[in-house]
This record gives structure tokens, C-alpha cells and sequence, in this order.
């Protein structure tokens, strides 16, 4: 069974200057989540008039706002990014968290738009919380190894108990995950996938890195 690679595109410069190139890398591969800074989910999504080159890649949101459609000028919607073509949003990331009522909307109006939700946590404790929620995937990442070059696996206990704990809810890891050994070695553990961000949207030679990682 292929992992699920979730690569999160963030803000960094590299995700606009080579945002195209890095998702025509991308898309070939059906077990791929590409989540996108929102300007860009109109140019890759399902909506996109470039899916002949892209095709049809699945492209998710970072980040979605708790509110409905209205007067809430600067805020991300459900429908917006639905309108757009992503196919579901990260929720509750380290670098853009949410009070857990907050959280409860967004998971909701995800699931009322039949749309994917990859809730993130930074915790055992806060995974179980989360379990009521029932999203559709938990991602488990210690803020503290985020863009560390310290891999979550490094901690095979925890992601050991936190699959344990979520079942049947798949858990992905992320966190420093920049090799295969990373990626086997979560899958080892119990993990459905990773998430990736600077080892794949910030290498010199993407195409290589994603062969290795992402090619199984």
C-alpha cells in the first residue's frame, strides 16, 4: 500500500517561483495531497484551466477561516476553496492554529461541503481531543522538530500511541521528514503517510527528491 505524501507548499519563496513546475512534478502521482497557498489553488485545481498539464491533481487548502460565506473581508472560506477546486484543507496547523471550537466549525462545514479535512496536532493529549471530531485524517507534528532537521521519527513511541489511540482514524506524521528511511520507517509504525514541506518545496533538484521519496 502506497503512503499518502502530503506536501505542503507554506509561503515559502520557493512555492511561488517554482509553484508550477513543483506541481506538474507532483501530480503524476495518485498518492500526493499537494496543499497550497490559497492564490494558487484556482491555477491547481480541479476547477483550473491548466488540469491538462496538471492533471487533475489533488490540491488542498493550508488553511481555511471559521465562517460562512458573508462580510468577513480577508478570511478564507469553505466555499471559497471549494469554488476554487481544492478537494479539502489542512486544519489547525502549528503555524496557523485554532481554538477548538473554531476547530469544530471548520471540520463541520469541511464535511457539510464534501470536502477532506487533514486536522493537525501537536500532542498525544491533543490528538485524543481531536478524535471526537472525527476528521478525516490527524496529522501528528511536534512544533518543535517543524522545519527542524529532526525527524518525528525520532519519537516512535509517541506516534506508536497516538495510531493506537486514533484508531480507526488514519494518522499521518510529519516534521523533519526528508528521506525514505523517514517515510518507512512512520509507515512501520502504524502511520497511513507524512507530511513534507521544505524537504520537497525547498530542494535544489525537486525532481530528484521526489523520486526518491514519493516514487513507490
Amino acid at each position: 500500500m502506497k503512503p499518502l505524501i502530503v506536501v505542503n507548499f507554506k509561503a515559502y519563496p520557493e512555492s511561488i517561483r517554482d509553484g508550477f513546475l513543483l506541481a506538474n512534478l507532483l501530480s503524476p502521482y495518485d498518492n500526493v495531497i499537494m496543499c497550497v497557498p490559497a492564490p494558487l489553488i484556482c491555477s491547481f485545481g480541479k476547477e483550473s484551466s491548466l488540469n491538462g498539464v496538471i492533471r487533475d491533481a489533488l490540491v488542498f487548502a493550508e488553511h481555511v477561516d471559521p465562517v460562512v460565506s458573508g462580510a468577513y473581508t480577508g478570511s478564507i472560506t469553505v466555499d471559497m476553496i471549494k469554488a476554487a477546486g481544492a478537494s479539502g484543507s489542512l486544519v489547525n496547523h502549528s503555524e496557523k492554529r485554532l481554538k477548538y471550537n473554531e476547530i469544530a466549525k471548520v471540520i463541520n462545514l469541511l464535511k457539510s461541503r464534501g470536502l477532506t479535512s487533514i486536522l493537525c496536532c501537536e500532542s498525544v493529549k491533543e490528538a485524543k481531543r481531536f478524535k471526537k471530531l472525527r476528521p478525516d485524517y490527524i496529522a501528528y507534528e511536534p512544533k518543535e522538530l517543524i522545519g527542524s532537521n529532526v525527524s518525528v521519527t525520532t519519537k516512535p513511541l509517541l506516534i506508536k500511541e497516538i495510531v493506537k489511540a486514533l484508531s480507526p482514524i488514519p494518522v499521518l506524521v510529519g516534521a523533519g521528514v526528508k528521506t525514505r528511511e523517514d517515510i518507512e520507517i512512520s509507515l512501520n509504525l502504524g502511520a497511513s503517510g507524512v507530511l513534507i514541506a521544505s524537504g520537497v518545496v525547498k530542494a535544489v533538484d525537486k525532481e530528484k527528491v521526489i523520486k526518491e521519496l514519493i516514487d513507490w
